[in-house]
């Protein structure tokens, strides 16, 4: 509408530049061959109603959406197979597989490798799509994977992407009308069922699933090939009319939230405080509560911990020390003597004193 209103305004102040002449009526014009059409450029203001009669006609829209309506999809029923999966504690989970004989890696969804617990190794891998694109495969993971019977077991290196696939198939695919013998086991029980895809085996291990056995599903193009895992099912289930064709694609994007918590994180550099900030304060703190300047000077108090538990007692270390030193003098009595002068002289100087009450841990020697 703000288009149309422009366009308007622009016309009406070239008016007098148009190849046409207006009449009296304004709704009329007159082209330069005469002929009267419908003018819808010369209006007033009023005349600019949201409510009025849209460009394309009904007839239009109908005929377009008819046309969208009788698209005729071919369906094609994908190999999918139900395996087995251990994670880091040994616990075993079923899992929905697509198998891809055209893929070179195996592929592993991000929600899977979550569940499972599985070690990260970091990588930097650029996968090549269809249409030239590519991505980037930032991290792997390695599991066992194996088959019910545990006949059939393999350790394989999976690369994470957030999601491999939609739901497979599209659609819930009707199997009634088709004669599969019932003596066989497939490969995925619930294979008709949309349901989600956490792993995909590609070319490396595809042909070694493969057994001996193929079987025609009459009255149909779908094939039954016997696998490690049972009876694979594939092949063409003919044309339908649908709105929408289903496309199966791969579309690997790094996972939004970790995107935006490293753009937070750079924003908030010089923001948030570092670990060693609160020791840097803390040796600020009782710098300031320890040291006292005066006259030209400054006093420094003995820095206690306050929280550390009661000081060891070394009193019977001492006490042993003495003891052996008496038995050196008794074999040497030059040594006594130089002690006892060392001592006394000590005494006379006031750097050492006799005790009276030896209770008081602080006064017990050092």
């Amino acid at each position: 509408m703000v288009a149309l209103i422009i366009h308007v305004e622009f016309v009406k102040r070239k008016r007098e530049k148009l190849p046409c002449l207006q009449n009296k009526n304004n709704n009329e014009i007159t082209s330069p061959s005469g002929q009267i059409v419908e003018s819808n450029l010369h209006r007033n203001s009023q005349e600019l109603d949201v409510n009025a009669t849209p460009f394309v006609t009904e007839n239009e829209c109908l005929m377009t959406a008819a046309s969208r309506n009788n698209n005729i999809v071919k369906k094609v029923l994908l190999s999918t197979a139900l395996i087995f999966i251990k994670n880091n504690e040994g616990k075993t989970y079923s899992v929905r597989t697509l198998l891809d004989n055209g893929s070179i890696i195996h592929l592993c969804s991000s929600k899977l490798a979550e569940r499972l617990q599985l070690q990260n190794k970091n990588v930097n891998l650029n996968v090549g799509c269809l249409s030239g694109l590519s991505t980037t495969v930032k991290s792997k993971v390695s599991a066992v994977i194996f088959n019910e019977e545990k006949t059939f077991n393999h350790k394989l290196e999976f690369y994470v992407v957030t999601k491999i696939t939609n739901l497979m198939p599209s659609l819930q695919i009707n199997l009634s009308n088709v004669a599969i013998p019932e003596n066989i086991k497939l490969a995925d029980p619930e294979v008709y069922e949309p349901g989600k895809i956490d792993l995909l085996f590609g070319s490396e291990i595809f042909f070694d699933l493969k057994r001996s056995g193929q079987i025609y599903v009459p009255n149909s193009n779908l094939v039954l090939q016997n696998s490690a895992f049972g009876y694979l099912i594939g092949g063409s289930i003919g044309n339908v009319r649908d709105k929408k064709t289903p496309v199966h694609y791969e579309f690997i994007n790094e996972n939004v939230e970790i995107q935006l918590k490293k753009f937070f994180d750079l924003e908030s550099i010089g923001i948030r405080d570092d670990p060693h900030y609160y020791d840097e304060d803390k040796a600020l703190e009782i710098f300031n509560e320890t040291v006292r300047f005066k006259n030209n000077g400054y006093t420094v108090s003995i820095p206690w911990k306050n929280n550390c538990n009661q000081l060891g007692d070394n009193y019977y270390v001492a006490e042993k020390r003495l003891k052996g030193l008496e038995r050196r003098r008794k074999f040497d009595n030059s040594l006594y003597l130089k002690y006892r002068d060392i001592l006394n002289e000590y005494l006379d100087k006031d750097i050492i004193e006799k005790l009276s009450d030896t209770s008081k841990p602080w006064n017990k020697p050092v």
